[in-house]
């Protein structure tokens, strides 16, 4: 196996940044040789993603999902489950939820970095979703359909 060095995974982040598509090839021959170090993993799949490259998300669900008798690691699960959450777009939401469904092949740890992924591919925002409702209320004038500290059924109130 070859020594990890951090510079392996910044180096496929910055090509992904810079789109030479001429390496594509090699940054995804990184992600499959990196199934062991999670930090290179991820961010190879980042820069591969970054590409545009439209196999990476189906190559990210493989590894996620593991070869049929082994289930990956943790930190595979969590660094898969970033980069799908990163570059996910909608042809990654069926397969994640079948994985999410399939309670006889996945573990339970397995299927909860499914939702974590999903979770990421649906929501891109950093904030949650209705902090854009929030951001220039005026608190002491508020209704109880916006927030309702008793009740906790307010706008504002779910979480």
């Amino acid at each position: 196996m070859k020594r990890a060095t951090p510079y392996r995974g910044y180096a496929a982040v910055a090509l992904g940044l810079l789109d030479p598509r001429e390496y594509r090839d090699s940054i995804g021959s990184l992600v499959k040789e990196s199934r062991r170090l999670p930090v290179l993993l991820q961010q190879a799949s980042i820069g591969l993603g970054l590409m545009s490259d439209p196999q990476a998300v189906a190559l990210l669900l493989s590894v996620m999902q593991g070869e049929r008798g082994s289930i990956p690691p943790l930190s595979v699960l969590a660094a898969t489950a970033t980069a799908v959450g990163f570059l996910g777009d909608q042809s990654s939401v069926e397969p994640l939820v079948q994985m999410l469904a399939d309670d006889s092949s996945y573990t339970p740890l397995a299927r909860a970095f499914a939702a974590v992924a999903l979770g990421m591919v649906a929501d891109k925002g950093a904030l949650p979703w209705n902090s854009a409702i929030a951001g220039d209320l005026n608190y002491r004038a508020v209704v109880g359909t916006l927030t309702d500290p008793r009740s906790g059924s307010g706008l504002l109130d779910i979480r």
